[in-house]
């Protein structure tokens, strides 16, 4: 079949080859005339002109396994124009019986679909199991009032878009796809006025691969992914680049499983305030190596939000985003998430999970971040290890990490030079389960408990060290009406207006056992252990 040659060039000494001229003066009149007539398998080259007007629109492919090439006068030279309008609708290809075709360097404008031709695939409509592969080619400027004004692919076998340019397609979406099976869109470019790429698998067994692609839509998801699953990798974006679309998500993907995006930058101009750059609605989704960067200066939604979804993140980079207070660059609502060698740097909230069932974070780094806690944790369960936190500073309680009803664990960590302007330089325990385990708590500042402070619930600190940490009250540590049990730590050279190194305040019951405390100076009293209204356990 004609796809078999795609690999191997566009011209075979055994295919057989007509040639056309825009005037008419070829082998046919029109390409109709030759797709009409030419035998299976044949390439229809066209010479540098413009094809317009009766039998060079509105092409029907027939069912043939033709190709059409450009012969000569790339990218501008072969152009067929449709002249379609609201009044006067019509496209430039139809493929819907089963054919299999090229189209090869053409330069395809002013399709419109409307009417008698549906509403959608504005320049192309492929269906019927039909297989499509376009290399080189250029939309402009094309229209179809609900999908697709470019291209749309309805129960075709394949799409592959090679070296394309979509340029200001009007309406929704430059190419769309429903339960295809193979839709690929590779090295090219999709600035449509309503966004870039649609594809609904509708429970088909459909595969997405994006690779190589710039978006830069002027509204509109880049895009958006519905109802695929059914492979091990259902959809993958990779080595791709997004530019925001102003009030619009560039990713959006919804009841979609198996779907990875891979080494893709995602970034937000100044002018696009507030949009997240990932929506994940019921899916589950894998980001590895990625860039997000926000725009500083300016409200700059989410990196990631996901709702009942299952996100997992490695070795990916966020930087510069001002979220709204609360509002995480990555934020989980319910479902799962997981972090591996991540890295968020000068931006707010960095992670908000709320109703998480299992979430983790590894080998990760916070630095630098303002605002609010970069770790925000609500009614969810969450493990740490082997991660650090440094320089964070925050208004609000908790400079790093804040813990809300949660069940909390870290291990190995290092929380460092972190500030709240409030309780818990370092973190702060609103309730819940919470534990560190061998962690490193220096240089944090908070007016109660330097480095932590734990308010309800339950906190168990061992093995780990409490050094140079300020505050008011607490130097390394304050409690307040919670249980609070401290085994093996080392609280030295802490320093507070009141109990340099440890504050209990209706801490019943609590314990310190094992550990060493000294050199932890104060304004006041109380340098190493200072208690209040309860009678905790204390042993060498």
């Amino acid at each position: 079949p004609a796809c078999g040659r795609m690999g191997v060039g566009l011209v075979e000494d055994d295919v057989p080859n007509y040639r056309l001229q825009a005037d008419g003066q070829g082998m046919f009149p029109t390409i109709q005339a030759a797709i009409n007539t030419v035998p299976n398998l044949a390439d229809i080259w066209l010479e540098p002109g413009t094809y317009s007007g009766p039998g060079n629109r509105d092409l029907d492919l027939m069912g043939k396994d033709v190709n059409i090439f450009a012969f000569g006068g790339y990218p501008d030279g072969i152009v067929l124009d449709a002249g379609g309008s609201a009044s006067d609708p019509h496209r430039h290809f139809n493929a819907t019986s089963g054919s299999t075709n090229i189209l090869n360097q053409l330069k395809l404008v002013n399709g419109y679909a409307s009417g008698a031709l549906g509403t959608k695939g504005g320049s192309v409509l492929v269906s019927g199991t039909s297989d499509l592969m376009l290399s080189s080619c250029i939309f402009e400027n094309n229209f179809a009032p609900d999908s697709g004004s470019d291209v749309h692919v309805q129960d075709g076998e394949r799409l592959y878009a090679l070296n394309c340019q979509f340029i200001n397609s009007s309406q929704r979406f430059s190419v769309s796809g429903e339960t295809v099976h193979d839709f690929e869109i590779r090295n090219g470019s999709v600035a449509g006025d309503r966004g870039g790429v649609v594809v609904d698998g509708s429970g088909s067994n459909c595969y997405l691969h994006v690779q190589h692609v710039r978006f830069e839509p002027s509204g509109g998801p880049s895009i958006d992914i519905r109802n695929l699953s059914g492979y091990y990798t259902s959809g993958l974006v990779e080595t791709s680049t997004f530019a925001a679309a102003l009030g619009y998500s560039s990713v959006r993907v919804e009841n979609s499983q198996n779907i990875q995006i891979s080494a893709c930058t995602m970034s937000t101009e100044l002018t696009s305030l507030g949009e997240d750059r990932v929506v994940a609605l019921d899916s589950t989704v894998d980001f590895d190596d990625c860039v997000f960067s926000g725009g500083a200066e300016n409200p700059a939604g989410r990196a990631v939000l996901g709702t009942n979804a299952n996100l997992t993140f490695s070795q990916c980079d966020f930087m510069d985003y001002n979220s709204s207070p609360n509002e995480g660059i990555v934020s989980s609502l319910g479902g799962t998430l997981g972090l591996d060698g991540c890295n968020f740097t000068n931006s707010s909230t960095c992670v908000s999970l709320t109703d998480v069932s299992e979430s983790s974070i590894l080998n990760s780094t916070f630095s630098g971040n303002q605002g609010t806690p970069a770790l925000g944790v609500t009614n969810s369960s969450t493990s740490v290890s082997n991660s650090s936190f440094t320089n964070n500073t925050s208004s609000v309680n908790g400079g790093a990490i804040a813990s809300t009803t949660s069940n909390l664990s870290l291990d190995t960590c290092t929380l460092q030079g972190n500030t709240s302007q409030t309780k818990g330089g370092a973190i702060i325990v609103e309730g819940g389960v919470v534990s560190l385990t061998n962690c490193l708590l220096e240089g944090n500042q908070g007016s109660q408990g330097g480095a932590i402070h734990s308010h309800i619930g339950s906190t168990t600190l061992t093995g780990s060290t409490f050094s140079g940490n300020t505050a008011l009250y607490g130097g390394a540590i304050s409690g307040f009406n919670t249980a609070l049990n401290i085994v093996d730590c080392d609280i030295s050279g802490n320093n507070a207006n009141q109990h340099g190194g440890i504050y209990l305040n209706n801490c019943d019951p609590s314990l310190v056992d094992g550990c060493l405390i000294s050199n932890n100076t104060v304004v006041a009293r109380g340098s190493g252990i200072g208690i209040a209204s309860c009678d905790p356990t204390i042993s060498a």
